[in-house]
Order: C-alpha cells, then sequence, then structure tokens
C-alpha cells in the first residue's frame, strides 16, 4: 500500500467504514428517536385517515337528514 506523505492516508484505505461500527451511545439514541418519531407520525396519519372517513360518513349522514326536513 502506498502512503500519502502529506495526509498520512493509505490508498485503498477503507477507514471511513469504521464509523458505521463505532457508533456513540448518542448517535444511538439518535437513530432510535428517529424511529420512534416516525412510528409516531404513521401512527398519527392512520388515526387522522380514520376520522377523516368517519367525518365524511357523518357528513353525509347530516345531508341525508336535511334532505329530510
Amino acid at each position: 500500500m502506498n502512503v500519502n506523505a502529506q495526509s498520512g492516508v493509505k490508498s485503498g484505505d477503507t477507514e471511513y467504514l469504521s464509523a458505521g461500527k463505532n457508533t456513540s451511545l448518542m448517535g444511538a439514541a439518535m437513530v432510535t428517536m428517529d424511529s420512534i418519531m416516525l412510528l409516531f407520525t404513521e401512527l398519527a396519519n392512520s388515526k387522522f385517515e380514520q376520522m377523516s372517513k368517519k367525518t365524511e360518513v357523518s357528513r353525509d349522514a347530516q345531508d341525508m337528514a336535511n334532505r329530510v326536513d
């Protein structure tokens, strides 16, 4: 392997890959928090979709009731 005298970096060196192996506690906590936030976002979106469907049904029922009057 050739060593670059100026930077001290070996050619073909994959030392940058070690960042994925040596994760810090803070980094792991941030990834976990991001996963939990994504889960809550998906749950909130599905709940909002259910509420929207129920609102549409109730609006249609109210329109039908208004026609009877």
